[in-house]
């Protein structure tokens, strides 16, 4: 995979991740967001401790504040010794991966331009070719329905993957192949299915897309995440909201949401 390296010019911060970034934005809070961190993995230590900083990563960049990623990486390595660098970045890579569609390319590449500064100031290279295998050499199609199938199940709006895929086929085409298999399906060889809806759910709800963040709210509950945890999950992102001046909706109740799931699931079993 190795490529001829073009110069890379100028100040490095300045050139590739704060050049979107507002005069006035809120500037980096080491100790706010570390308390962010701990609030959210409180909710279940052990499931959430590998990948609580890639969610609040996803987070940044649906708020467009993909810069504070960089920094927010370089001070997790930097306090906790026992972190592999380059698996770290492994895991916030495939979080931004997954969720980019969703929030916009320009809002993502800052992060991962701010990832690869860090990564170059600690002399570590990255030189690898992609973890999936060419899109001629597997159905992602097959695969993305499936996986979106798994996904929704339960959440119970059919009626909206039926208006988009009779009015918009190709942009369906485009997130069923695309989205739900290369991108999400893909990801399952470092995340569990559960943990890369999260991801999803994270950054739509940073985003405030409130009729979406409800959908993926019950999605996530729906394949194992516990009502605690996505409830810990929307304060979160509420919070960040709230510190980039950016208010979420207060109007995703979770528990109404987990009941609203249950309702459906057991609609669709007595259905069958």
């Amino acid at each position: 995979m190795s490529q001829d390296q073009p110069s890379i010019k100028g100040d490095f911060n300045t050139a590739y991740i704060a050049a979107n970034v507002s005069q006035d934005a809120a500037p980096y809070d080491s100790a706010l967001f570390t308390g962010f961190k701990d609030q959210l993995e409180s909710a279940d230590p052990e499931y959430l401790s590998p990948f609580s900083h890639a969610l609040l990563g996803v987070m940044f960049c649906a708020q467009r504040r993909g810069d504070l990623v960089g920094p927010w990486f370089r001070e997790v390595v930097a306090k906790d010794k026992t972190t592999d660098p380059k698996k770290f970045f492994t895991i916030i890579r495939e979080a931004i991966a997954v969720v980019y569609p969703f929030v916009g390319l320009p809002n993502c590449v800052p992060a991962c331009f701010g990832l690869v500064g860090v990564l170059r100031e600690m002399g570590i290279d990255v030189d690898e070719d992609r973890r999936r295998p060419d899109v001629k050499q597997g159905d992602f199609l097959a695969k993305g329905l499936e996986t979106r199938q798994k996904i929704y199940r339960g959440v119970g709006n059919p009626e909206v993957h039926w208006m988009l895929k009779r009015y918009f086929p190709d942009m369906t085409y485009a997130t069923d192949t695309f989205i739900f298999g290369y991108l999400a399906t893909g990801s399952l060889d470092i995340f569990e299915l559960k943990q890369t809806e999260l991801i999803i759910a994270a950054a739509i709800l940073a985003m405030g897309a409130t009729r979406q963040s409800r959908s993926h709210c019950k999605a996530s509950m729906q394949l194992g995440n516990s009502e605690v945890v996505v409830s810990a999950l929307v304060d979160t992102a509420r919070k960040i909201g709230d510190w980039n001046s950016q208010r979420l909706s207060d109007n995703i109740v979770v528990s109404s949401l987990a009941e609203e799931l249950k309702n459906n699931l057991a609609k669709a079993e007595a259905g069958k």
